[in-house]
């Protein structure tokens, strides 16, 4: 299916209002909405129909056009979309299929989630080296292969050189609010997704 656009005025800056949008002008009267979530412009549906629960997964778009200003993509599991972000009240409601490609999604959905739940106990000072496989580029240089200072927001390149760890030591305080510049701080997508191990912290002696 490709993309729907339509002009509404219903609130679809919330989760709550893009689900009862899709509840309203996208899913059929014998469609039951069991458990939702939004995220990275995703929402993720438990959809009840004809006694089995199956993920529903709409990529959306929303713009400040006059004509029309909301925009979606609707998919479900079993064509297996590239999103897996779906939350665990979602997954749980979910009923057995036969489908491989759902299954394969599903397994995907509960991959990334071990994924991020390695990340708890990450905290600002952590150094950080990502595997090979992990790929990343930026325009001035780096990339997998330095090693990271993890930040409040971000992370900071120590440039593989032994005098950068005692720079970030001596210069970056160890607070949780990590009050400074955004000079130099590095967004890496997904980074939570990606594998890579803890080396240590920049506090430890």
């Amino acid at each position: 299916m490709g993309w729907n656009g339509t002009y509404t005025t219903e609130n679809v800056h919330t989760a709550k209002g893009i689900t009862e949008f899709f509840r309203k002008y996208h899913f059929s009267d014998k469609c039951k909405i069991i458990a939702s979530n939004c995220k990275n412009n995703v929402w993720y549906g438990a959809i009840e129909f004809e006694g089995q629960v199956i993920a529903s997964i709409i990529k959306y778009s929303i713009r400040n056009d006059d004509g029309c200003n909301f925009f979606y993509k609707a998919m479900d599991e079993t064509m297996h979309p590239y999103y897996y972000d779906a939350s665990d009240k979602v997954m749980k409601a979910l009923t057995k299929t036969d489908s491989t490609m759902a299954n394969e999604w599903r397994e995907k959905v509960k991959e990334l989630k071990d994924k991020v739940k390695k990340t708890k106990g990450i905290k600002a000072g952590d150094i950080i080296k990502f595997s090979e496989n992990s790929t990343f580029h930026f325009s001035d240089g780096h990339n997998q292969d330095d090693l990271w200072v993890v930040c409040k927001k971000g992370f900071y390149p120590m440039d593989n050189k032994p005098d950068t760890l005692n720079k970030w030591k001596n210069n970056i305080p160890k607070t949780d609010s990590w009050k400074y510049t955004d000079h130099g701080r590095y967004l890496i997508t997904k980074w939570k997704e990606k594998e890579f191990e803890v080396l240590g912290s920049i506090y430890q002696e």
